[in-house]
């Protein structure tokens, strides 16, 4: 009678008694080892401009697979070959360890501190969290979170020029021109931008090939911000940055060449390009050259389609303007005022506003149009205010309510308005 032979397993897949190698236990482990180097899904903890905590799931989760994997070949040495055990060992070595360092790493436990730098003396970058010694794209995440956060709050402001700082001076090929851009935006203490250290930082990211900073370090040549004006050198750099692929530098061109009427089919092709690279103030000059015939045919069709490539790039002029390049087609000019005014464009509110109150391609709706009403006066449209105050004049979309509608018209009279001022003061 012949021996029993073990069950067959549906994972280890044993073969007269042995399990083979390697085995499906082996091979998943190789792919949790490999996994983390071809998918990273990181993410940040940042609180209040400061990176306090880094992690990345797709090296923990594979880390651990290949641990546990690992841990299971380890059972199956007493029934491998005997020529096999050596391999099955190094196998198990190699799986430990490459886990526990996919865990480590992706827990962030490898980072180190690197020593603070400073853009100037005018600005003094103080410790505080520690930076972590970070990739350049995971630092440069880290700088855009900073940045965004000294938007809303002046207090994380010195945070994020650290981090800035911090990137320069490890990566000036990739992070000179956030903090050059960062210096002619922030002002100390409500003080001036420091266009010194802009410039500076823009020049030294130019010099490691950060296209990005040599258009930082052309528009400050060329307004003489920070350093010595010099035109000539200016609009070498912006055709460098332009011919490497920044838009904004092939948009700066389009506005130099424009200047002069005999350039202006070569403003023409720059805005173009510039559109192509996806810079939205571009588009909307490649727009408006188009459909006013500058330095080209007009081209009212493609005009429209570049209009609507800059609003969906984020422009509000761009979305204003194609409203009005829409016409009469008034459920496409309310959107595309609608959706400038959530960009922050007032006049695009109150025209949205009118729209709306007049029920013109859209259903009336006198509630709505008080609340764009109300955003336009808020981003200090005159007309906005005006209309504002002869809602709540009247009560349309409220109840009458003319102590407010007096302060809607005086601050129409006050953005200039002169029709509004004999309102402000009736009873």
């Amino acid at each position: 009678m012949p021996t029993p032979q073990p069950a067959p397993d549906a994972f280890n897949e044993p073969v007269g008694g042995w399990t083979p190698f390697p085995s499906k236990v082996e091979y998943v482990g190789g792919v949790a080892v490999i996994a983390p180097f071809v998918v990273t899904f990181e993410s940040y903890n940042v609180v209040n401009g400061n990176l306090e905590s880094y992690s990345n799931t797709p090296a923990t989760v594979g880390g651990a697979v290949a641990v546990l994997c690992a841990l299971f070949a380890l059972t199956l040495l007493k029934r491998t070959v005997p020529f096999a055990k050596t391999k099955r060992v190094i196998a198990v070595v190699v799986l430990l360890a490459a886990g526990g360092f996919h865990i480590a790493s992706g827990q962030g436990l490898f980072f180190e501190t690197p020593q603070m730098g400073t853009s100037s003396n005018h600005f003094q970058t103080p410790m505080t969290a520690p930076v972590p010694a970070a990739t350049p794209k995971e630092l440069e995440r880290a700088v855009n979170e900073a940045t965004a956060a000294c938007d809303s709050d002046v207090k994380t402001c010195p945070r994020a020029l650290e981090l800035a700082t911090s990137l320069c001076d490890s990566h000036p090929n990739v992070g000179c021109d956030e903090l050059s851009l960062f210096l002619m935006e922030y002002r100390e203490n409500g003080g001036e931008p420091d266009y010194a250290a802009a410039a500076a930082a823009a020049q030294k990211g130019c010099a490691a090939d950060n296209l990005d900073a040599c258009a930082n370090a052309a528009a400050l040549l060329f307004d003489g911000k920070g350093i010595t004006q010099d035109k000539a050198r200016a609009i070498e750099l912006t055709e460098r940055a332009c011919s490497g692929g920044v838009g904004n530098a092939c948009k700066n061109l389009g506005w130099l060449s424009g200047n002069d009427e005999s350039n202006l089919a070569r403003a023409r092709e720059f805005y173009g390009k510039a559109c192509e690279l996806n810079d939205s103030d571009g588009c909307r000059m490649y727009a408006f050259y188009l459909g006013e015939g500058k330095g080209g045919p007009i081209d009212k069709a493609q005009s429209l389609l570049i209009a609507a490539k800059g609003c969906d790039l984020g422009h509000p002029i761009a979305c204003a303007n194609l409203a009005v390049y829409h016409g009469k087609d008034y459920p496409a000019v309310l959107d595309a005022n609608r959706r400038a005014c959530e960009l922050d464009h007032g006049v695009a509110c109150k025209q949205a506003a009118l729209q709306i109150a007049e029920g013109l391609g859209v259903e009336a709706d006198a509630v709505l149009a008080l609340s764009l009403l109300r955003k336009s006066c808020t981003l200090d449209v005159a007309e906005g205010c005006g209309y504002l105050g002869k809602s709540l004049l009247e009560g349309l979309g409220t109840e009458k309510n003319p102590t407010e509608a007096r302060a809607a018209f005086a601050r129409s009279c006050e953005l200039g308005d002169k029709e509004a001022c004999p309102f402000a003061q009736a009873e």
